[in-house]
Protein backbone atom coordinates (compact mmCIF):
# COMPACT_ATOMS: atom_id res chain seq x y z
CA UNK A 1 0.00 0.00 0.00
CA UNK A 2 1.40 3.19 -1.01
CA UNK A 3 1.71 5.87 1.96
CA UNK A 4 -0.63 8.12 -0.60
CA UNK A 5 -3.19 5.65 -0.65
CA UNK A 6 -3.37 4.28 2.70
CA UNK A 7 -6.06 5.44 5.03
CA UNK A 8 -4.18 4.30 8.31
CA UNK A 9 -0.68 5.08 7.84
CA UNK A 10 1.79 7.14 10.90
CA UNK A 11 0.53 10.53 9.91
CA UNK A 12 -3.05 9.93 10.39
CA UNK A 13 -1.86 8.21 13.41
CA UNK A 14 0.22 11.09 14.57
CA UNK A 15 -2.54 13.36 13.55
CA UNK A 16 -5.10 12.05 15.65
CA UNK A 17 -2.37 11.76 18.28
CA UNK A 18 -1.81 15.30 18.36
CA UNK A 19 -5.11 16.47 17.91
CA UNK A 20 -5.71 14.34 21.61
CA UNK A 21 -2.97 16.37 22.98
CA UNK A 22 -4.34 19.38 22.17
CA UNK A 23 -6.99 18.88 23.49
CA UNK A 24 -5.50 17.70 26.86
CA UNK A 25 -3.83 21.10 26.36
CA UNK A 26 -7.17 23.14 26.05
CA UNK A 27 -8.43 21.50 29.05
CA UNK A 28 -5.17 21.19 31.55
CA UNK A 29 -3.11 24.11 30.75
CA UNK A 30 -5.37 26.89 28.89
CA UNK A 31 -8.65 26.43 30.98
CA UNK A 32 -7.28 25.49 33.87
CA UNK A 33 -4.87 28.44 33.74
CA UNK A 34 -6.81 30.88 32.30
CA UNK A 35 -10.23 30.29 32.51
CA UNK A 36 -10.46 28.81 36.33
CA UNK A 37 -8.79 31.59 38.02
CA UNK A 38 -11.71 34.08 36.40
CA UNK A 39 -14.85 31.94 37.26
CA UNK A 40 -15.77 34.35 40.40
CA UNK A 41 -15.54 37.37 38.19
CA UNK A 42 -17.62 35.94 35.11
CA UNK A 43 -21.36 35.75 35.51
CA UNK A 44 -20.96 33.62 32.44
CA UNK A 45 -17.71 32.81 30.29
CA UNK A 46 -17.38 35.40 27.81
CA UNK A 47 -17.05 33.55 23.86
CA UNK A 48 -13.63 34.72 23.37
CA UNK A 49 -12.53 32.94 26.47
CA UNK A 50 -13.94 29.50 24.92
CA UNK A 51 -12.03 30.67 21.51
CA UNK A 52 -9.01 31.01 23.75
CA UNK A 53 -9.74 27.30 25.35
CA UNK A 54 -10.18 26.13 21.67
CA UNK A 55 -7.18 27.49 20.33
CA UNK A 56 -5.18 24.66 20.68
CA UNK A 57 -7.14 22.36 19.23
CA UNK A 58 -7.79 24.59 16.11
CA UNK A 59 -4.51 25.47 15.30
CA UNK A 60 -3.97 21.63 15.89
CA UNK A 61 -6.54 20.11 13.34
CA UNK A 62 -6.85 22.94 10.73
CA UNK A 63 -2.41 21.98 10.47
CA UNK A 64 -3.44 18.29 10.95
CA UNK A 65 -5.96 18.93 7.77
CA UNK A 66 -2.93 20.73 5.70
CA UNK A 67 -0.58 18.06 6.44
CA UNK A 68 -3.55 14.68 4.59
CA UNK A 69 -3.49 13.44 1.67
CA UNK A 70 -7.04 12.89 1.51
CA UNK A 71 -10.73 13.22 3.10
CA UNK A 72 -10.91 9.86 3.85
CA UNK A 73 -8.01 9.96 6.20
CA UNK A 74 -9.17 12.89 8.02
CA UNK A 75 -11.91 11.11 8.66
CA UNK A 76 -9.96 8.48 9.85
CA UNK A 77 -8.02 10.86 12.05
CA UNK A 78 -10.84 12.55 13.11
CA UNK A 79 -13.00 8.88 14.90
CA UNK A 80 -9.41 7.98 16.18
CA UNK A 81 -9.27 11.60 17.77
CA UNK A 82 -12.64 11.20 18.92
CA UNK A 83 -12.56 8.21 20.64
CA UNK A 84 -9.75 9.41 22.64
CA UNK A 85 -10.83 12.56 23.52
CA UNK A 86 -14.49 11.07 24.42
CA UNK A 87 -12.33 8.60 26.92
CA UNK A 88 -10.33 11.14 28.22
CA UNK A 89 -13.59 13.50 29.06
CA UNK A 90 -15.01 10.39 30.95
CA UNK A 91 -12.37 9.84 33.16
CA UNK A 92 -12.09 13.41 33.44
CA UNK A 93 -16.04 13.66 34.63
CA UNK A 94 -16.00 10.75 36.86
CA UNK A 95 -12.67 11.60 38.47
CA UNK A 96 -14.37 15.22 39.32
CA UNK A 97 -12.07 17.15 37.56
CA UNK A 98 -12.23 21.25 37.66
CA UNK A 99 -14.88 21.89 34.66
CA UNK A 100 -16.30 18.47 34.59
CA UNK A 101 -18.78 18.55 37.55
CA UNK A 102 -21.97 19.05 35.15
CA UNK A 103 -20.66 16.31 32.49
CA UNK A 104 -22.83 14.34 30.30
CA UNK A 105 -20.63 11.23 31.23
CA UNK A 106 -22.17 12.04 35.00
CA UNK A 107 -25.70 13.10 34.46
CA UNK A 108 -26.39 11.82 30.84
CA UNK A 109 -24.19 8.79 29.88
CA UNK A 110 -26.15 7.64 27.45
CA UNK A 111 -26.73 11.22 26.04
CA UNK A 112 -22.68 11.47 26.12
CA UNK A 113 -21.24 8.39 24.45
CA UNK A 114 -24.19 8.74 21.50
CA UNK A 115 -24.79 12.31 21.02
CA UNK A 116 -21.41 14.01 22.59
CA UNK A 117 -19.29 11.47 20.65
CA UNK A 118 -21.36 12.38 17.18
CA UNK A 119 -20.75 16.35 18.08
CA UNK A 120 -17.17 15.86 18.97
CA UNK A 121 -16.40 13.70 15.87
CA UNK A 122 -18.31 16.14 13.32
CA UNK A 123 -16.41 19.02 15.41
CA UNK A 124 -12.65 16.88 15.19
CA UNK A 125 -13.69 15.78 11.19
CA UNK A 126 -14.70 18.84 9.82
CA UNK A 127 -11.68 20.87 11.29
CA UNK A 128 -9.76 18.25 9.24
CA UNK A 129 -11.82 18.66 6.44
CA UNK A 130 -11.17 22.58 6.76
CA UNK A 131 -7.40 21.71 6.54
CA UNK A 132 -7.60 19.39 3.36
CA UNK A 133 -9.71 21.90 1.62
CA UNK A 134 -6.98 24.64 2.41
CA UNK A 135 -4.47 22.50 1.39
CA UNK A 136 -6.32 21.73 -1.75
CA UNK A 137 -6.98 25.63 -2.81
CA UNK A 138 -3.49 26.60 -1.78
CA UNK A 139 -2.52 23.85 -4.34
CA UNK A 140 -5.12 25.12 -7.06
CA UNK A 141 -4.08 28.70 -6.35
CA UNK A 142 -0.39 27.98 -6.60
CA UNK A 143 -0.48 25.82 -9.78
CA UNK A 144 -2.83 28.89 -11.63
Amino acid sequence: MTTRGAMINRSTIGIALALFGSAIVSDQLVYRLFVVPRLDQWQAVPTWAWLVVASPMLLVGLAGGVSLCSRLQAVVAGLLATAATQTYDYFAAISHSPGYGKSWALEAPLLFWSVGTVLNALFLVGLLYVGVFARRVMAAVGSA
